[in-house]
């Protein structure tokens, strides 16, 4: 043995010693692809570096079309370049990449597509660069799958012919191929991006037809750029290429308002053609300066139901490539739509001041308006009448029209003097009600209470839109209304608070310049009262004042008065607690000590704008004020942004005040803040996450995040198709993933979540999915359970509290299928060994006892019969020998039949085992089934003295069930099987008795009829289907039919039960030695049961005998309809039949699939006289022809033999039958056996059958096949051929006459030609 084991090493070693002599170079010579190697030691980093091989091999040189190897040293980078010139430089790249570390090539793939190859590298001894090119099936992209991530994935097939002389052609070097290559080899790099309907939109935008082209081919830096931009939670938008192609988030779609989805592809001067030509600076000052340009710019957006303005901050980042070149610009936007009106609306309050008179006080109102034409579109001015009785204008009914903006003088609605008692007219009754009210009235167009003729044709200022809202004003001289004002709003802005506020300031504001403008111009009328209304004027100034000074407390902005030398004249309570300014300091310029001490320069600077300059500022400031920002847990500097105006003298030369108003703006500057380091942090994190997400895109395991509730945070690709959990966010909720796990494992992830939550510590588990896993076995497919393992390692923070699980999956479906087959193969096959055994041992007890009975049987009849034949002088024989010879006859057919039904259950069993035993249902009576069954025990019955009862329940007269659809023959079959057994049991007992019942219902099975039946459980297989629901089955209403035997037998126990119904399986040992049987009988019947619908069962009680029961499934049916002309002529039927393609199982047989046993008379069989038929046998086998003729011959028949079928027709040829031949031999009726040489059965049929269409034959020929050939198929198949009946052997002549005579009589009876 050692010398064995040493020369096995040798000749191993001498295997390895020849391998390891074999070069590089002859490998390279025997490859068939295009191969050459580069030396990385002689690659130069700078882009002018000459590609040179040191090897190549004959498909390279052919390939190149080159001569020799010298050549292609010399020549190699030229003839590249030549097959793709647009994309050497990215191949060259890609083959020298990383010379000095093959395993650090940062994410460069080893293959690359290029001049109609798929080009591979490999390095050896970190020095030599392998580089092989494939032929690429084209024929495998264009029709294959998505999965492009690596070429194996099965879209490209690599198939290089050996010593491929061809041309660059032959390779699919055309654009139209290669274009389909490249598009297949492309990773899809947007399944990176999020899963929203948006990306949706982006990846269905025809790239192709913008700048940008197709998304495959979009470089590296757009696609981070883009990768960026749609996980970015602000409103941003991409500007790319020098027509700025425009791409933008989610976020962004608000923004982009009714230009989305348009917008996306387009140009930045398709996309915003209104202010295309205000950004070219704001670019160019982005690209000058290299860093973000921040503006502020207005949108219109679709919000709160309409067209609404609004204002953002648009910040425009540059964006370069590595070489400097600038590529595009990023763009973020911020709202400041509520800072920017408010400023607006300050302007318009502070726009209203005191005027000498009224007459101009109405028109100077309007001059205030016209800087707002936006939030005040439309404005309309009438002046109340005094009354002349009282003088007073609280008594008059007529105001006069005084000013309006947005009409023209000649509108309808500008009525000169207007009565207010009018109702016809349409301002009256508004006028009239604010009068009344003392209060403001709001006009909406949504509730019907703005009247349609206060917007029809209007000159509209601002916005071309009609206003919605309208807000009808008194305005006021103390406590007297002097006039109304109506005022449209502004159509793209909702009348929200802020909007509310601005109208009541403006209101009070109106009301303070009207009661100074009265004083004036009463002082004016008269001035004989100077004093004392200068003192009621100073008085009402006062008021005035306090009035302002009230409303000012309660407006959320800070206002403020000045002298020119910066002392605070006067400042609400919201500006001195916003600034934190003492109250009771008002020195020069004390405001400054309020700010930041880096913002004093710039206040300073202002200041002297405002002051010297005279101009209108609005600025951003930083005091020293602190405010506390809660989620950082510190003090910020409070932001402020102020607006002021000066004010001037009468001579309008001197300075008189500096007034204005502040806001605070921290939170929005915190939010800015805020926006710009979470850009800096994703900017930060986007190449690691990047990074990140394509490894775990790339790894065949499903990594995951959940949080300590059970909350998905992320998982990846592989993780969702493992699973099947859904991507939707509507569907990750706290223990979501509990919906993909089987039931029956929660309790294990209970156990291992609690482990990672409260233990804190890591943990391994396998569970099961709900969804399973397709097992294909050769032909046929099986569903499989899918089992994950699993490894989760909690994540914790810094308190130790639990922070996130962190864990990853692999699928073991495969793996645990292989160890549950093994296990189960190994039980099954112990299992079936010792069945087969108990099987071989029952069958072979069975078979070899009968047969040892035939042969001394048939012994004993040879003997008796030679004894007599050489002893006895005379030709009687005695009572006693002729007894004997019946006695063995008897035993020899008793045996004879048991052999029968062992082979038929074995048949039978084999059929169940190949699913072959098919339920073929037809018009049938079940009474007359089992009347029939029954029939066929009547000799049995007889001769052990065992009396039968048959009771047919009530159900089945309530239910009035009469033809069904069923099965006659498996029905016959189970009853066979359960008689057999009565009789076998029964026959010893004292009391000998079998009472047969037969019942139904409908809707549901009967299992209530038979009382303390324990029915075997059916078994959940796909065979459960319901059978009845097939179109043979017809549309009759669902039945159920039950039987029940019962007998006085020996009755079972409870342990015997529960073996019964099982194959190979008996009561008890004893049974099989006291009784026979194989252990079939009740597992065929039990499996027949199940496959009709049905369920079979067993109530007994050891020594009181059993009930065995069984119900199916059927549907009513009519009685045939062609049962008559059936009758009337059946062999037209046969004629017509036997080449049509009409199913056959649709003919209602005469004979069972496996014959019952015979009943057995002590008796001689009775002779038939009347039988005299001319008989043709055709049988080849000679004993058959010898028994069989001897049989017919005996029962009183003239017989004809033929050996196959071609004699058959050559002896048809000379019987009177043969046209024209009435002197020739007599023939009546024709027993055909089925395989036979050369002509068989089924084709002598069918010659027959054409020879009686032609007229050859004169009349229809009955043709009885007799056969071995007992399955159902082959049955059909004889029938179809054109047989009229089928007699399957083994059988007795006692079956064979009664079917002749029958097709003979039926023949005389109506003259069939």
């Amino acid at each position: 043995m050692g010398a064995g084991i040493h020369k096995a090493v040798g000749a191993v070693n001498d295997v390895f010693q020849t391998l390891s002599n074999i070069t590089v170079l002859e490998v390279l010579e025997q490859d068939p692809r295009p191969t050459f190697i580069l030396d990385l030691h002689d690659v130069k980093d700078h882009p002018h570096y000459q590609v040179q091989s040191v090897a190549c091999n004959n498909s390279l040189r052919s390939f190149l079309n080159l001569e020799d190897a010298k050549s292609v040293t010399t020549n190699l980078e030229d003839r590249l370049t030549q097959h793709e010139p647009g994309r050497y430089r990215e191949y060259k790249e890609w083959a020298v990449s990383f010379a000095t570390v093959e395993s650090s090539l940062n994410g460069k793939q080893s293959w690359f597509p290029f001049g109609g190859l798929l080009w591979s590298r490999s390095t050896l001894r970190k020095r030599w660069r392998i580089i092989s090119g494939s032929a690429v099936n084209l024929a495998s992209v264009n029709g294959g799958t998505n999965d492009t991530t690596n070429p194996s994935a099965g879209v490209l097939v690599s198939s290089l012919k050996a010593n491929y002389t061809g041309s660059d052609n032959d390779l699919g070097t055309n654009e139209a191929c290669y274009s389909s290559v490249r598009k297949a080899l492309d990773v899809s790099w947007t399944t990176t991006l999020p899963p929203n309907e948006h990306t949706q939109l982006f990846r269905n935008t025809n790239w192709e037809a913008t700048a940008l082209g197709p998304l495959e081919t979009w470089p590296s830096h757009l696609r981070q750029m883009t990768r960026l931009l749609m996980s970015d939670s602000r409103a941003a938008s991409l500007f790319w290429g020098p027509q700025k192609v425009v791409v933008y988030n989610e976020a962004y779609t608000p923004v982009a308002s009714r230009k989305h989805p348009g917008m996306m592809g387009s140009t930045f001067a398709q996309a915003w053609s209104e202010v295309a030509n205000e950004f070219p600076p704001i670019f160019e000052k982005a690209r000058r300066t290299r860093h973000a340009s921040t503006s502020e710019a207005p949108f219109f957006i679709h919000r709160n139901g309409i067209l609404e303005e609004t204002f953002f901050s648009v910040s425009m980042a540059p964006i370069y490539s590595d070489s400097g070149e600038l590529e595009g610009f990023y763009n973020t936007v911020f709202e400041t739509t509520r800072q920017i009106l408010s400023d607006r609306r300050t302007r318009t309050l502070m726009s209203i001041r005191t005027s000498p008179d009224l007459s101009s006080f109405w028109h100077d109102v309007l001059v205030g308006f016209e800087s707002n034409k936006l939030d005040i579109p439309l404005a309309l001015i009438y002046s109340l009448d005094r009354d002349p009785k009282t003088g007073s204008c609280q008594t008059s009914t007529t105001c006069s029209f005084e000013a309006a903006t947005g009409m023209s003088e000649d509108h309808p609605l500008l009525i000169k003097n207007l009565n207010l008692e009018n109702d016809q007219q349409e301002l009256a009754p508004l006028f009239k009600k604010v009068m009344t009210t003392g209060s403001s009235v709001i006009l909406r167009k949504g509730d019907g209470t703005l009247p349609e003729s206060l917007t029809k044709d209007v000159q509209w200022r601002g916005f071309p839109e009609p206003s919605t809202t309208a807000v009808v004003l008194p305005l006021c001289a103390g406590d007297e209304v002097r006039g109304f004002l109506l005022l449209g709003l502004n159509p793209r802005r909702i009348y929200d608070e802020d909007y509310q506020s601005f109208i009541q300031l403006l209101s009070r504001q109106l009301l303070t310049s009207l009661t100074s403008t009265t004083l004036i111009e009463q002082a004016g009328l008269n001035e004989a009262n100077l004093a004392s209304q200068l003192v009621i004027r100073t008085r009402e100034v006062a008021e005035t004042e306090s009035r302002f000074k009230a409303l000012a407390e309660l407006t959320p902005i800070g206002m403020f008065y000045m002298s020119p030398i910066g002392e605070v004249l006067y400042a609400n309570d919201t500006w001195y607690e916003m600034t934190g300014h003492p109250k009771a300091l008002c020195s020069k310029m004390s405001f400054m000590d309020v700010l930041l001490e880096e913002d004093r320069p710039l206040m300073e600077k202002e200041w002297h704008n405002l002051t010297v300059l005279r101009m209108k500022r609005t600025i951003e400031l930083r005091l020293k004020k602190k405010w506390y920002h809660q989620a950082s847990n510190s003090w910020r500097n409070t932001w402020i942004l102020a607006s002021a105006s000066h004010e001037e003298n009468k001579d309008g030369t001197t300075l008189k005040s500096i007034m204005g108003c502040i806001t605070n703006i921290s939170l929005q500057k915190q939010a800015q803040e805020d926006a710009l380091a979470r850009a800096a942090l994703s900017e930060q994190l986007t190449e690691s996450e990047k990074k990140f997400k394509q490894m775990a895109e790339l790894s065949p395991c499903g990594m995951f995040y959940i949080t300590p509730d059970g909350q998905i945070e992320w998982a990846n690709s592989q993780w969702y198709e493992m699973t099947g959990h859904s991507r939707d966010p509507q569907d990750h909720y706290p223990m979501s993933f509990y919906g993909v796990i089987e039931a029956e494992d929660h309790p294990l992830i209970d156990r291992t979540f609690e482990r990672l939550t409260v233990e804190k510590k890591a943990a391994h588990f396998e569970f099961r999915l709900t969804k399973r896993w397709i097992n294909t076995i050769g032909s046929k497919s099986f569903e499989e359970a899918t089992w994950l393992l699993g490894l989760a390692v909690p994540q914790l923070n810094e308190d130790g509290s639990v922070k996130s699980i962190m864990g990853v999956q692999a699928d073991i479906s495969k793996l645990k299928w292989a160890e549950s087959l093994q296990m189960r193969s190994r039980i099954e096959a112990e299992e079936a060994r010792k069945s087969q055994e108990k099987f071989m041992d029952i069958t072979s007890h069975e078979m070899r006892n009968p047969l040892s009975a035939i042969l001394q049987s048939a012994d004993g009849i040879a003997k008796s019969l030679t004894e007599f034949q050489s002893s006895s002088k005379t030709l009687v024989m005695s009572g006693e020998l002729v007894e004997s010879n019946l006695e063995a006859v008897e035993i020899i057919t008793l045996c004879a039949q048991h052999q029968s039904r062992i082979i038929n259950d074995v048949l039978t069993l084999s059929k169940l085992d190949s699913e072959m035993l098919q339920v073929a249902p037809v018009v049938v009576q079940p009474l007359a089934v089992v009347k029939g069954a029954l029939k066929m025990f009547e000799g049995e019955l007889l001769s052990h003295n065992i009396s039968l009862d048959f009771v047919s329940d009530q159900s089945y007269a309530q239910f009035d069930i009469d033809w069904v659809m069923a099965d006659p023959s498996r029905v016959t079959q189970i009853f066979i099987n359960l008689m057999t057994n009565a009789i076998k049991f029964t026959q010893a007992e004292a009391k000998r008795s079998i009472t047969v019942n037969i019942g139904a219902a409908v809707k549901q099975p009967p299992k209530d009829r038979v009382a303390m039946i324990d029915w075997f459980p059916s078994r959940a297989t796909s065979r459960k289907r319901d059978l009845t629901l097939d179109p043979d089955w017809g549309k009759g209403e669902q039945v159920f039919i039950y039987f029940a035997v019962q007998d006085t037998g020996r009755g079972l126990s409870k342990e015997e039960k529960k073996l019964l119904f099982h194959r190979f399986s008996q009561a008890n040992p004893r049974t099989h030695v006291q009784y026979g049987g194989s252990g079939l009988g009740l597992f065929i019947s039990r499996e027949l049961t199940e496959l009709q619908g049905g369920e079979i069962g067993v109530e007994s009680e050891a020594g009181k005998g059993s009930t065995f029961a069984f119900y199916i499934k059927g549907r009513r049916a009519t009685s045939p309809l062609d049962e008559a002309s059936y009758q009337d002529n059946p062999f037209k039927r046969v004629d017509q039949e036997h080449n049509s393609p009409r199913k056959a199982q649709k003919t209602e047989l005469s004979i069972a699939t496996e014959p019952p046993p015979l009943p057995i008379s002590l008796s001689r069989q009775p002779t038939e006289t009347d039988v005299t038929y001319n008989v043709l046998l055709v049988e080849d086998n000679l004993v058959n022809q010898r028994v069989l003729g001897k049989q017919l011959k005996k029962a009183g028949c003239k017989v004809t033999l033929a050996n196959h079928g071609q004699e058959c027709l050559d002896f048809l040829e000379t019987t009177n039958l043969w046209k024209g031949n009435d002197n020739g031999c007599q023939m009546d009726i024709i027993l055909m056996d089925m395989e036979m040489p050369v002509m068989n059965g089924l084709e002598a049929t069918q010659h027959i059958r054409d020879l009686q269409r032609q007229g050859s034959l004169i009349k229809h020929v009955p043709i009885i096949a007799v056969t071995a050939n007992a399955r159902k198929e082959q049955i059909e198949i004889s029938l179809k051929a054109g047989m009229d009946d089928v007699m399957p052997k083994p059988f007795r002549i006692a079956e064979l006459i009664p079917k002749m005579q029958k097709l003979m009589s039926e023949l005389e009876k109506f003259d069939v030609r």
